[in-house]
């Protein structure tokens, strides 16, 4: 493979830890500010409401299945490509791919809450909540062209902002009109205002530089679908995986379960935004790297692991030990009750990030057909388990379902990664370990010392203990040379 401009681009260790840094900085910012308009939205309904309000976006999130189609992964091949006319045809496809897939998903969404005989709330807070897949879905598109050159910082900036209008309009909406259907345009506005912004980027000399044609090759449509679909299949069913339990406590519990649930929820949520944040410059990384430089690859691959190890364990230990207390806070004594699910959330979000990384290293090395059934696997039991569990242990036997999963799907889609050629040695096997261990010892100590430290001071100290035990122990080794590339 020719060493052109673009691929040089695209395999940049620094300009990739930039976006990188760019991406789940703002992902922490966008989850800051998520929070705070979750507080408010959940402070201004009801407690059923509420539920209703997080069924409907839970639905929502569920459509990524179809709306994504694991295609984004499958043009990055396409977009570094140096020939204008290849990037220029792609990218229109791919967005307007994207933008029809988005209508798709909308309908899908109506039609089963109509299918279902929902709440009348439920139907018409669907169809409007529902254009937020319509307008994200051709947004998320874009992304991808601005990820394929490591230009990740504007992204991160749009996001911020989109998310800032959101939080001013849903403080104003629970002034002044504090009822779902309100509550829910603040979602749709955001996601208006930041296609428009990444739109306006793409297109702009000072951003990408982008000039879209007016006609869409649709014979790049079946190749986009025909390379994606057995991508698309194992995406999909990971994701429906990781959020098919809310529509379970749905049809075993209440409203208001659901709500509980949601909020446990919010905790695992900011940790998959980081992961998927960290996730966009190592896809490319990893993409650019193979199969011409397979060394490269397998670091590039062991350091992702790292990192994102790293990273959950340093939420497990901020979270665990003072969960009850953080819930307390944010949303009310009312959800305490679901502290142990929160926990629980946090520990499967592990699984989930070390599942991404080694789907990424098969999807990029081209072996998109080896883990759909890895997909099914996991999704079949999750989902099976969760039908027997829900019902007597509610929605703490679903996170408990969550943990089990990932953590099966994670050991077998890196059992994969050990037995194809090419990408050995990509997991760094000890260094996880030990890892867990240290973090199982702070997160014991962390749940003692809450007896008796100020609750707010055991975050600091748990996080402090564990990036210090790290160090010592040299877990965090794999990500020297990407530390060292970063500042040169």
């Amino acid at each position: 493979m020719p060493r052109t401009e673009a691929h040089v681009v695209a395999r940049d260790g620094a300009a990739a830890a930039r976006a990188g840094a760019a991406s789940v900085l703002s992902r922490l910012v966008v989850a800051v500010l998520g929070w705070i308009g979750t507080v408010v939205v959940v402070r201004a309904l009801s407690p059923a409401e509420w539920g209703q309000f997080s069924f409907v976006f839970g639905l929502l999130g569920l459509l990524v299945v179809f709306t994504d189609l694991g295609v984004g992964r499958v043009v990055l091949h396409r977009l570094i490509d140096d020939d204008p006319h290849t990037v220029r045809a792609t990218a229109t496809s791919f967005v307007m791919l994207r933008a029809l897939l988005g209508v798709v998903g909308y309908l899908l969404a109506l039609g089963y809450v109509i299918a279902l005989d929902s709440q009348r709330e439920v139907v018409l807070a669907t169809a409007t909540a529902g254009l937020v897949v319509v307008f994200a879905t051709p947004s998320h598109a874009l992304s991808v062209l601005y990820q394929s050159r490591h230009r990740m910082g504007y992204v991160a900036a749009v996001d911020v902002a989109g998310q800032i209008v959101q939080v001013a309009s849903i403080v104003a909406a629970a002034l002044f009109a504090p009822i779902l259907l309100v509550l829910v345009l603040p979602a749709v506005l955001k996601e208006i205002v930041v296609l428009a912004a990444k739109y306006r980027g793409a297109t702009s000399d000072n951003g990408l530089g982008l000039r879209f044609p007016r006609t869409v090759d649709l014979a790049l449509w079946l190749t986009f679908l025909r390379e994606a679909l057995p991508m698309s299949i194992g995406y999909g069913l990971i994701f429906a995986m990781v959020k098919s339990d809310l529509l379970v406590v749905e049809a075993c519990g209440t409203f208001e379960d659901v709500g509980e649930y949601s909020v446990a929820y919010k905790f695992a949520d900011v940790l998959d935004l980081v992961t998927v944040a960290a996730m966009t410059p190592l896809t490319t990384l990893l993409v650019a790297a193979w199969p011409a430089a397979p060394r490269e690859f397998a670091a590039r691959s062991r350091q992702g692991v790292v990192a994102l190890s790293t990273i959950c364990a340093c939420a497990a230990a901020a979270f665990v030990p003072v969960a009850d207390s953080v819930l307390s806070l944010l949303y009310g004594s009312e959800y305490r009750v679901a502290a142990d699910a929160a926990r629980l959330l946090v520990l499967a979000s592990t699984g989930t990030a070390l599942v991404l990384v080694g789907i990424a290293v098969l999807a990029a090395a081209g072996r998109h057909r080896d883990y759909p059934w890895i997909a099914a696997v996991g999704l079949t039991l999750n989902i099976g388990a969760d039908i027997v569990v829900v019902p007597s242990w509610g929605y703490d036997g679903a996170a408990l379902v969550s943990v089990g999963s990932s953590a099966l799907t994670a050991a077998l889609v890196w059992a994969v990664v050990a037995g194809s050629s090419g990408v050995r040695s990509s997991f760094p096997l000890r260094a996880v370990a030990t890892l867990a261990g240290i973090t199982v010892a702070v997160v014991g100590l962390g749940t003692v010392l809450v007896r008796y430290v100020w609750w707010p001071a055991v975050p600091v100290i748990s996080v402090a203990l564990l990036v210090a035990a790290a160090v010592l122990t040299g877990v965090l080794r794999e990500l020297t040379t990407l530390v060292r590339e970063a500042r040169s």
